[in-house]
């Protein structure tokens, strides 16, 4: 009983930053997306497409389900939290799914942004789904392990945030896609901090998916120079 005792305020700490994180994620997606998506009709923004609609309403399913999950876990309801498990890889399949969907919808209707390069700015989306996908199916992989599991999952949601960051325009960031990505790899910072109080170490998963997430802002960057990609782009339509 000593040792329960004494192991309970130790877990305590590591679920209200979790589920403190999940919120986080929460107000980024609904700052970001507030005028565009969820009251788009009272500002009198540009109508949306139902491939957008979709494709809007999936990821918010999406960043409801992990801060449902990150309660569950808060509560130690591991039975339910296991339940929804398979929810959770129908709507992360669904999610990268829309996203590309939404991409190439766009680009047959003519709206990219030619602010940017095409092949710079088709990049982001088509890299971020993947990268989503990459990490979550990483997380549904190891959920026997909890510790990798729960960060691999923050870390494909931190993710996704890439896109309402950008779309917040804050005067700090760099404007469209690059801003967002920017942002989300500093907030991998307290997932680092984290695991520096909790650990002593900077977990695996952190390290790994973390260095992931923060190589791809460069590595896309890269590839969209690339006589494959272009040729890739100009295959879609997009030149």
């Amino acid at each position: 009983m000593a040792t329960i005792a004494l192991d309970v305020p130790a877990v305590r700490p590591e679920r209200n930053f979790f589920l403190g994180m999940a919120l986080l994620c929460l107000v980024i997606s609904a700052a970001g997306f507030w005028r565009t998506f969820y009251l788009s009709p009272w500002y009198g923004t540009k109508v949306l497409t139902p491939i957008v609609q979709l494709h809007g309403g999936v990821m918010t399913a999406w960043v409801l389900f992990f801060l449902l999950q990150t309660a569950l876990a808060r509560a130690a309801r591991v039975d339910l939290h296991r339940r929804w498990g398979m929810v959770g890889l129908l709507l992360a399949g669904a999610v990268g799914a829309t996203g590309l969907a939404t991409v190439l919808t766009t680009l047959g209707a003519g709206r990219l942004d030619h602010s940017v390069p095409v092949a710079a700015f088709l990049i982001f989306p088509i890299g971020l789904s993947l990268m989503f996908w990459l990490l979550i199916g990483c997380a549904a992989y190891w959920v026997r392990d909890p510790q990798t599991h729960k960060r691999l999952m923050l870390l494909g949601t931190l993710a996704a945030m890439a896109t309402p960051i950008a779309r917040l325009r804050l005067p700090f960031l760099p404007p469209a896609a690059l801003g967002g990505n920017l942002a989300v790899i500093g907030l991998i910072a307290p997932l680092v901090l984290h695991d520096l109080a909790a650990l002593k170490r900077i977990h695996p998963a952190t390290l790994w998916g973390g260095g992931f997430v923060a190589a791809m802002l460069p590595l896309r960057l890269l590839i969209a120079r690339t006589a494959p990609w272009q040729a890739f782009v100009a295959w879609l339509g997009a030149t």
